[in-house]
């Protein structure tokens, strides 16, 4: 019951502990009106993002791990699954573990807000990893 790390898994992993606190800073900026928050650096002259990837890197790592195992016997049980189906469940997973990791970090609406929009697109860009993975090695399965 492990997961194997193939391209998708590892992709989706990159993915997330590189997007999360970009897209994070993203939406905070907006929810504080401050757009410019994703290129602002502090005192001492330290971006942002940096604080972002610090504070969410541990979360990232766990909810991918929880994600991904998730998708890997989900796939086991149905091969059958669309693009479709997939982008759907991967911006539920999103939306609760965003949420989750949101409320942990700080108890704030704010917060729970940004880790749901940081979530959902998460999960979409690893909806999309997971179903691309799929759908390449099925066609490499049928050109030989």
């Amino acid at each position: 019951m492990s997961i194997d790390f193939s391209k998708k898994v590892r992709n989706t992993f990159l993915a997330n502990l590189f997007l999360a606190p970009v897209i994070g800073t993203l939406f905070a900026g907006v929810f504080q009106r401050q757009p410019l928050l994703i290129i602002g650096i502090d005192i001492a002259g330290v971006p942002l993002v940096l604080y972002a990837f610090i504070s969410v890197c541990i979360p990232v790592i766990f909810v991918t791990v929880f994600a991904n195992f998730i998708c890997d016997r989900l796939q086991k049980v149905d091969d059958r699954f669309n693009c479709f189906t997939w982008h759907i469940l991967g911006i539920t997973i999103g939306l609760v573990a965003g949420g989750l990791v949101g409320l942990i970090l700080q108890r704030d609406v704010a917060m729970v807000l940004i880790g749901t929009g940081t979530g959902a697109v998460l999960g979409l860009v690893d909806a999309y990893l997971w179903w691309r993975g799929r759908h390449a090695s099925l066609n490499a399965a049928t050109e030989i």
